[in-house]
């Protein structure tokens, strides 16, 4: 009789006040709070943090490195011709993906540090 009772009443009131608990608060608690602390840090930090740090460095060093090959690529086409085009629209090409790559993993970073 008291393994029926424990079976039956145990294991209906484990699942439905249980499942039911679970789902309601754990649900609940997890939306509300998780995305708005997702939301409201998440996004202010990657805004704040991401753009500030893609625009300031991002722009800095394309701005650098970029004036600089430009300058290069002038220089060398200059003395070398046209064989060298290639082989720098290559480098430049490889420095611009690298530095999107170094600023979007700089995004990533800050996001999920500060989140």
């Amino acid at each position: 009789m008291s393994i029926m009772v424990l079976w039956y009443y145990g294991i209906m009131v484990l699942w439905y006040y249980g499942i039911m608990v679970l789902w309601y608060y754990g649900i609940m608690v997890l939306w509300y709070y998780g995305i708005m602390v997702l939301w409201y840090y998440g996004i202010m930090v990657l805004w704040y943090y991401g753009i500030m740090v893609l625009w300031y460095y991002g722009i800095m060093v394309l701005w650098y490195y970029g004036i600089i090959m430009i300058v290069l690529s002038i220089i060398v086409i200059w003395y070398y011709g046209n064989i060298m085009i290639v082989l720098l629209l290559v480098l430049w090409y490889y420095v611009e993906i690298h530095l999107f790559l170094k600023c979007t993993f700089i995004l990533f970073y800050l996001f999920f540090i500060y989140s």
